[in-house]
């Protein structure tokens, strides 16, 4: 192999690395919360199952993540709000002399909008599990201290990392579906393909 041609076959080597590198760079913001929700496909018995489950609601890491969970739930919640449904039903029950139930608030939110947010199928039961794997743990570690039997609580305890990882597997995939509809939104596509004509259209004039 000559100079020249080495030295173009090293050059179409180099020139797919630098969009790769700009995407990396430039959705760094999204893909980075995968490091944190990612940690790993846990399966685990023994003595080491229950020591993850009676640190579970004791780290920094567990309490910041139910503390996102529920800030999420609540956002997702506010932004869904409709108030003209609320006071609708609120008069309604008022006037039949009914409480209003927890369930009457999922009766005033805009259930529509979950049909042109995909990620959110996802993202909800992420959250929600989130929730009850923090309490439901708590809760446990809580009875062991009182002295319950850590043996016997070892089949809840492999149920509860079970729910764990696929609390990780629902908050992947709803990551993936928002990133490819980011990617759409933002024209992506068309602009990756510009970009490679205007690169060989370069080395190739």
């Amino acid at each position: 192999m000559s100079g020249t041609n080495k030295g173009f076959f090293l050059l179409l080597l180099y020139i797919p690395t630098i969009p790769w590198r700009w995407t990396i760079k430039s959705t760094a913001w999204f893909y980075l919360p995968l490091l944190w929700v990612g940690r790993g496909w846990q399966n685990i018995r023994g003595r080491p199952l229950t020591e993850w489950a009676t640190a579970y609601a004791s780290t920094l890491l567990n309490r910041t993540g139910f503390a996102v969970a529920g800030l999420c739930l609540l956002v997702s919640a506010f932004a869904n709000f409709l108030p003209v449904e609320y006071l609708r039903l609120s008069v309604m029950l008022e006037t039949a002399g009914a409480p209003m139930s927890p369930l009457g608030y999922l009766m005033v939110l805009d259930w529509g909008a979950l049909k042109t947010q995909p990620w959110q199928w996802f993202y909800l039961p992420s959250w929600v599990l989130t929730l009850v794997l923090f309490f439901l743990l708590d809760h446990h570690a809580k009875h062991i201290d009182r002295g319950a039997d850590a043996k016997a609580l070892q089949p809840t305890f492999r149920c509860l990392m079970w729910v764990g990882n696929a609390r990780t597997v629902l908050t992947k995939i709803g990551l993936g579906i928002a990133l490819v509809y980011f990617m759409r939104a933002v024209g992506a596509p068309q602009q990756v393909a510009d970009l490679w004509h205007a690169l060989l259209a370069a080395v190739f004039g």
